[in-house]
């Protein structure tokens, strides 16, 4: 499951503009030297859209629905020739 959570995040980076956090490595082996799987990646800066939308204006609700709605039009428009995962 891990393996392709790593591979849906770098087809999302390579083939949308939905930003996504850069995988700088992971170690899905239990048995590393860590003792568990792990996978680090870059932190995406951001806010939590419900914690500021009563404090936004008008303009900047319609520009936050604009961007949700370009991330959800980019995902409906990647197509596969098979049911799975990646």
């Amino acid at each position: 499951k891990s393996l392709s959570e790593i591979a849906t995040a770098q087809y999302l980076k390579r083939c949308t503009k939905i930003p996504v956090p850069e995988i700088n490595y992971h170690d899905l082996d239990p048995n590393n030297d860590t003792g568990a799987p792990f996978v680090l990646m870059k932190r995406v800066l951001g806010r939590h859209l419900h914690k500021m939308w009563n404090k936004m204006s008008l303009k900047h609700k319609k520009s936050a629905l604009s961007q949700i709605g370009s991330v959800v039009a980019q995902l409906a428009s990647l197509t596969f020739d098979q049911i799975g995962s990646l």
